[in-house]
């Protein structure tokens, strides 16, 4: 009986020191500053490090192997609260880095799954960054820098991810940008890049989880430098690209793609340009053939407007228009349709 019972013993031992082998560091230089840690589970890191100012930091952690990181520095003394994170993690391996130097910077961070990770940078004063996850494998990276004086907030940065493996990367440098991208899918890429000031970038993508139909697995890449752009994506169901590019002030460019295999690149160089592409792929094969939608637009200039809409597999429209004031407008249904369409000079 003494066997049974020092074994016994030894078993709850073991128990416990597995289930409060969680690790927090907590390091604060300056005045004012806060930091709330909860941990629950099994293998949690957590490290706060504070230099400055007022500056706050809240983390909880539930689960098995989760790992987060907050940095605050600088901080106006002048204030009652300076940068804010905020970090909830719920699952087996998620990882949080959160880094905001200057002032008034805000993060909010929350990871729901497994093998989930997120990296926040910012860096100048009241930028925003929130990230949602919530699935396995999913990867956020954002990075802020701009000073917008006593406007806040400044730039902002929102990232959904519902489902598992999605990546979404978002930089944005200069004054009051906004960037958006919401995943509810598998398999799909985000980038988005932003410099200037005022730009709005907006990607959304379904397909591939639960409640979405289609396989996902899409991929989008928006880049606007100089101010007033706007940028907007919307991607469903299977394997659809788009690629914008807009240089200049007050362009807007629109893109949006359902059923499969449709690829779109638009290019706007200039002043108040407008692009928009709407295309659907036809889900039974010809011959079987599953050939790609493909749409490709290029404006340079002032006040040029484009439209392309294409219905089936395999079409392809083209419009290139250089100069003012011209547009273009391309409706395609069936398959192995082309359109090509050139303008130059002005368009009075």
């Amino acid at each position: 009986m003494k066997k049974v019972i020092l074994g016994t013993a030894a078993l709850l031992c073991g128990a416990v020191t597995f289930a409060q082998n969680n690790d927090s560091d907590v390091n604060q230089n300056g005045t004012n500053h806060g930091a709330v840690v909860n941990q629950t589970g099994t293998s949690n890191r957590n490290d706060v490090d504070q230099d400055g100012h007022a500056n706050n930091a809240e983390v909880g952690q539930e689960g098995i192997s989760n790992t987060s990181s907050v940095i605050q520095t600088d901080g106006d003394p002048d204030e009652n609260s300076n940068h804010e994170a905020y970090v909830d993690q719920y699952g087996i391996d998620n990882d949080s880095y959160v880094l905001q130097a200057g002032d008034d910077q805000i993060a909010r961070i929350d990871q729901i799954g497994n093998n989930n990770e997120s990296d926040t940078y910012q860096y100048g004063s009241s930028n925003l960054t929130e990230v949602w996850q919530d699935g396995n494998g999913n990867n956020a990276l954002v990075f802020q820098m701009g000073d917008a004086g006593a406007t806040e907030p400044n730039n902002r940065a929102f990232v959904t991810q519902l489902g598992n493996n999605n990546t979404t990367i978002q930089k944005q440098f200069g004054t009051e940008n906004l960037a958006t991208s919401m995943q509810e899918a598998k398999g799909s890429d985000v980038f988005q890049l932003q410099i200037g000031a005022n730009n709005e970038a907006e990607a959304t993508q379904t397909g591939g989880v639960p409640g979405q139909s289609g396989r996902g697995i899409h991929a989008v890449v928006q880049t606007q430098l100089g101010n007033d752009n706007i940028a907007v994506s919307n991607q469903m169901k299977n394997n659809q690209e788009a690629w914008q590019t807009q240089t200049g002030d007050g362009n807007e460019s629109y893109v949006t793609q359902t059923e499969q295999h449709n690829d779109s690149y638009q290019t706007q160089v200039g002043y108040g340009n407008q692009s928009s592409v709407d295309q659907r792929h036809a889900l039974m094969p010809i011959n079987g053939d599953r050939s790609r939608n493909v749409s490709v637009t290029l404006q340079i200039g002032e006040m040029n407007n484009v439209t392309h809409m294409q219905n089936g597999l395999r079409n392809e429209a083209t419009t290139e228009q250089f100069g003012a004031f011209h547009s273009s407008n391309v409706n395609q249904t069936g398959a192995y349709n082309t359109a090509t369409v050139t303008q130059s000079g002005l368009g009075l």
